[in-house]
């Protein structure tokens, strides 16, 4: 019966077409991902139940849906951080600039680097 089933689905919706949807699935997490964004809403994008849909997905990307939103959250996070101190840094080189005694002044004020 279940093999029916399979047969009968692929004739729906051809492999190229399941792995489509799977890969707009993934696209919608990586445009949503600082969502809060769940695998029933994720799912929902492909068009497959989500246990279909999870089992689809590890086997295209090699993770979960889960899995793959953390490292995408992660990622994005990191990019930002090196933005973050990319700018602070060139800030930091501004003020130095002024004065050689800054850093040691900054530490102290602020007590940072102790």
């Amino acid at each position: 019966f279940y093999i029916l089933q399979v047969e009968n689905f692929k004739k729906i919706l051809p492999e190229e077409d399941l792995i489509k949807q799977i890969i707009k699935a993934k696209k919608y997490i990586d445009n949503h991902y600082t969502e809060n964004i769940d695998l029933d809403k994720i799912a929902c994008e492909s068009a497959f139940s989500k246990f279909h849909f999870l089992r689809l997905f590890k086997n295209i990307y090699g993770r979960t849906p889960y899995q793959y939103l953390k490292s995408t959250r992660i990622d994005n996070a990191k990019k930002l951080l090196k933005q973050i101190c990319c700018r602070l840094q060139e800030q930091a080189d501004k003020i130095k600039k002024g004065s050689r005694r800054f850093p040691f002044l900054f530490n102290t004020r602020l007590n940072i680097l102790s």
